[in-house]
């Protein structure tokens, strides 16, 4: 394990799928990997800590301060309060700034996540809760739809795939109608664009590793492809020459990921 708490990236199996995580979760895996991020944070942390501490003399219990090599101390104060000097945290737009050696920020240690998917049936790209069916009627209460939402009722004792199929359709004419008149058909394409790349996510993590290994470029590329040299002399021309052709697009196809994983943690459509 290295200092920041980060995998060996050699072992595939050590990184998260892209579905095993929460979209939130995926950001804060970009961010903490952020050199500015993590510079600016440990500078921060000794701010605050400070700040807490004179906090203490005036009745906030002791208990309450955590030391700032703490991997659940978070910053606050230090930062909203010199957002000139610490805008390297500031520009990821975190609340609180977590500790960028851990994982899964949580309210306290073993305590629930802080960028949690909700219970029930919503979770963070959309939806609400699932109301139970009951045997017999039930009054309608009026509900509070926000901008941008719906309401959508189902059949429980008619085929779903029929219902679901029928609701696509009319939720993309709706959904296309109210984005034209409110001006986020652009947003909802980048989003669609990004959720599209979402299968790149945990080689982009493991090259940002890498990176911070100080492995070359040309190593990432050779093993994130699975390319060896030694393959070459057991090969066809053919066979040999298409391979020094992708050894050749290692290195090439390593930098285009890191770049692309440097935007993720501050391009991120919300």
């Amino acid at each position: 394990m290295s200092e920041w708490g980060v995998p060996d990236w050699c072992d595939e199996d050590a990184y998260p799928k892209p579905d095993d995580l929460p979209d939130r979760l995926w950001r804060w895996e970009f961010i903490r990997r952020m050199t500015d991020y993590r510079v600016a944070w440990d500078r921060a942390s000794k701010v605050e800590h400070k700040i807490l501490s004179r906090q203490v003399e005036k009745g906030l219990r002791k208990s309450d301060v955590l030391s700032p090599d703490d991997l659940y101390f978070v910053v606050r104060i230090a930062a909203l309060d010199n957002p000139k000097e610490y805008r390297d945290l500031i520009k990821y737009k975190l609340q609180p700034f977590f500790n960028p050696r851990v994982a899964v920020p949580r309210f306290w240690r073993g305590g629930p996540q802080y960028m949690r998917t909700p219970r029930g049936y919503g979770d963070e790209s959309g939806g609400s809760w699932l109301s139970r069916p009951q045997m017999e009627y039930q009054w309608e209460y009026r509900s509070i739809i926000p901008p941008g939402w719906t309401i959508v009722q189902y059949d429980l004792t008619e085929p779903l795939d029929i219902q679901l199929r029928r609701a696509q359709r009319r939720l993309k004419e709706v959904q296309a109608d109210f984005l034209k008149e409110v001006g986020l058909t652009d947003q909802l394409k980048a989003k669609a664009s990004r959720r599209k790349r979402k299968d790149m996510w945990p080689t982009y993590l493991r090259v940002l590793d890498a990176r911070d290994a100080g492995v070359s470029y040309d190593a990432i590329g050779r093993k994130l492809k699975g390319i060896d040299d030694n393959d070459i002399a057991r090969l066809s021309q053919n066979a040999a020459d298409k391979l020094i052709a992708q050894i050749d697009r290692c290195r090439t196809d390593a930098m285009k990921w890191h770049d692309s994983a440097l935007k993720i943690a501050i391009d991120w459509v919300p």
